[in-house]
């Protein structure tokens, strides 16, 4: 049962997973501090012998994990997933090899609500700073990596926040344009994480090295994805903004792939707007309705407008880092980290440009009106 240590109101809801996400990476449920820092000296190495060795050195027995709060049970899972990513990147399953994870790892997924296995949240806004940091290589490339998902997953919860609010708010009022205005202020911090990664982070390196950590694993008889930048709910940002109702059939497919990987909250969030007339849809609409002009109305088509830029700005060169790191002969497979393929980033722009189109010629006809 989870334990309940930050209180919050639904508004308030990034304030609150900011505190729990600070209290989850102070944790060491397990002890393993120490332990865990030999462990990139023992990837690079490749013994496989020691790192199950150690593994085995810090699984919890059933009354502990009886007695972790959910907290206590989230960063245990932080824990043993630097193991499963270690031990799958010399190409074995973590399971057949522990077999004790198959109930560590169930027990754990239904104390957490998440999966039975670490997920990017584990890996990045969970994972402690400093020389508690977990980490595969222990290289810059990754200190950097890790630090790319931190900066930008507070913002976007953020936005996602206040898009969820826009979704019951009249986009022809003052209100409506000064909370798009501040998604965008906020959405600065998703750009700031890509451009960290695409400066820091050596495409090379990632594709060659760090993406074989991320492989999926098998558990109960179905196969678990790895940790992956796909699993960021931007997804669900883009299911407000833009792609409402009428999401293609591919864009619902991978949606429904990666929500089992999102914060529960997350998970009732998408339900709750999967279904919804989108954002720039419902902007649109009421700029083509019949009336006078008003501004609030334009400050608001004005304000989605930059929003909509933005995603330009973060995915295009998202999509140009993705490309370089598998082009790479030796790093050549048919999906990336967190189980896609990269040419789902040029499908997703692609989407997205197809419904900008209207709404942008909408655009145009209602400032007209506002000039005569």
């Amino acid at each position: 049962m989870e334990t309940i240590l930050f209180n919050y109101r639904v508004e308030h809801y990034p304030e609150r997973q900011s505190q729990e996400d600070a209290y989850i990476a102070g944790l060491d449920p397990l002890g393993v501090d120490g332990k865990i820092r030999h462990l990139p000296a023992l990837n690079k190495a490749g013994d496989l012998r020691e790192m199950v060795n150690l593994l085995y050195s810090i699984l919890p027995s059933p009354v502990q994990l009886n007695n972790f709060d959910y907290y206590e049970s989230v960063a245990t899972m932080r824990d043993i997933g630097m193991f499963l990513g270690s031990v799958r990147r010399l190409g074995n399953e973590p399971v057949e090899l522990v077999p004790e994870l198959d109930f560590v790892l169930g027990e754990l997924a239904q104390k957490t609500n998440m999966p039975p296995r670490d997920t990017l949240l584990h890996y990045s806004v969970w994972n402690p700073d400093g020389i508690r940091q977990r980490s595969y290589t222990g290289t810059s490339d990754e200190f950097h990596l890790i630090k790319s998902v931190k900066v930008s997953m507070h913002p976007l919860l953020r936005c996602i926040n206040q898009l969820s609010q826009l979704q019951d708010m009249d986009p022809a009022t003052a209100a409506f344009a000064e909370k798009a205005e501040e998604v965008s202020s906020w959405f600065k911090g998703m750009i700031a994480g890509v451009v960290l990664a695409r400066r820091e982070v050596d495409p090379k390196v990632f594709a060659t090295e760090l993406r074989f950590y991320f492989d999926p694993i098998k558990l109960f008889n179905r196969e678990y994805l790895g940790p992956g930048a796909v699993e960021m709910p931007m997804f669900l940002y883009d299911q407000m903004l833009w792609v409402g109702e009428t999401a293609s059939p591919f864009y619902r497919e991978f949606q429904e792939t990666y929500v089992p990987y999102i914060l529960p909250q997350l998970r009732t969030m998408y339900k709750q707007v999967r279904d919804r007339e989108s954002l720039v849809e419902k902007v649109r609409k009421q700029m083509e309705e019949p009336g006078i002009f008003n501004p609030h109305l334009m400050r608001s088509a004005k304000a989605l407008q930059r929003l909509l830029k933005q995603l330009m700005t973060f995915r295009m060169p998202h999509k140009k880092m993705a490309e370089e790191s598998y082009k790479h002969e030796e790093a050549k497979r048919d999906k990336g980290s967190g189980g896609y393929s990269t040419d789902i980033l040029r499908e997703i722009i692609a989407l997205s440009m197809e419904k900008v189109k209207p709404f942008e010629l909408s655009l145009q006809e209602y400032l007209k009106r506002g000039s005569i």
